[in-house]
């Protein structure tokens, strides 16, 4: 069981593990902003100001959480090309030492799974 609740493949199992991490304490990551500040900053900013020079007609849509989503795609597509968001996640730093050390919800979370696998 301890292996089988770090297999996420869809939104239930997201949301199982998203769950468990909330009843142990562990807040869900909101958004990935504090992540983007710590290793791709320049990256996060020419994507706000991209979508923020779009039309509103083009943008109304976005709410809080989609435009998070948007500004992740931006990214992602200027890392690795035509890669989906998942690819471009487990092939760049998103997740990395820089963003373990320097981001509270990601270190809670890498702490987390390192106890759940008693790793050292």
């Amino acid at each position: 069981m301890k292996y089988s609740i770090l297999a996420t493949e869809g939104p239930h199992d997201q949301a199982f593990l998203a769950k468990l991490l909330q009843t142990l304490g562990l807040e869900r990551i909101k958004d990935d902003r504090d992540s983007l500040a710590v290793v791709y900053p320049d990256h996060r900013d020419g994507a706000e100001r991209f979508l923020d020079g779009l039309k509103s007609q083009h943008t109304n849509h976005l709410k809080t959480f989609t435009r998070e989503k948007a500004v992740v795609a931006c990214i992602v597509g200027v890392l690795k090309p035509g890669r989906t968001n998942t690819a471009s996640i487990a092939d760049n730093d998103w997740i990395s030492e820089q963003t373990v050390t320097n981001v509270a919800e990601v270190s809670s979370l890498h702490n987390f799974i390192k106890t759940l696998l008693e790793i050292a």
